[in-house]
């Protein structure tokens, strides 16, 4: 019996190989395309924890010094106070910069700090100094985080204890 080749039906070896190809040429395309948008979502999303994070923190720490009540002593990186709230007891609460890490009281509040400074005021506009008068009346706190890809993000607030 003759087989009648024009009747069978199916694809060449030649043409699946192409086809192969061609697919992995388009697979390899799209793979570039689509890499930069997941690597800037993933930066994307990196940065914002360290957005909120350092919110986080700095939020506590105005919250600790609108409190403050007397100051025992005060350098560019930490400062020890009382509280109003705890001035029958005597209790003394300590921010400070250890190493990479902001400690409130010896707890860790933030870390992945590239610099932390407190700087002190008499009036808003008025000079800068790194210590603590009973003249200064306002505390700037200066936070810097590092993020995605070790970017470093700096994020500042201004505190007026209010009994003082």
């Amino acid at each position: 019996m003759r087989r009648d080749l024009k009747k069978q039906k199916g694809f060449s070896l030649v043409e699946i190989i192409v086809v192969l190809v061609l697919t992995g040429i388009l697979a390899v395309m799209a793979g570039r395309m689509v890499a930069p948008s997941i690597k800037g979502y993933l930066f994307a999303r990196d940065n914002a924890a360290t957005a909120q994070k350092s919110q986080l923190a700095l939020t506590r720490l105005v919250k600790e010094l609108a409190g403050l009540s007397s100051v025992s002593s005060a350098s560019a990186t930490a400062i020890t106070f009382s509280s109003y709230k705890d001035e029958s007891s005597g209790k003394q609460h300590t921010i400070a910069l250890s190493g990479t890490t902001v400690t409130l009281d010896g707890d860790i509040l933030v870390d992945r700090v590239d610099n932390f400074t407190l700087a002190y005021y008499d009036t808003y506009d008025g000079a800068q100094h790194t210590s603590w008068s009973d003249s200064r009346r306002i505390i700037q706190i200066t936070l810097r985080l590092q993020g995605a890809d070790n970017i470093v993000s700096k994020f500042t607030t201004r505190i007026v204890p209010r009994n003082i």
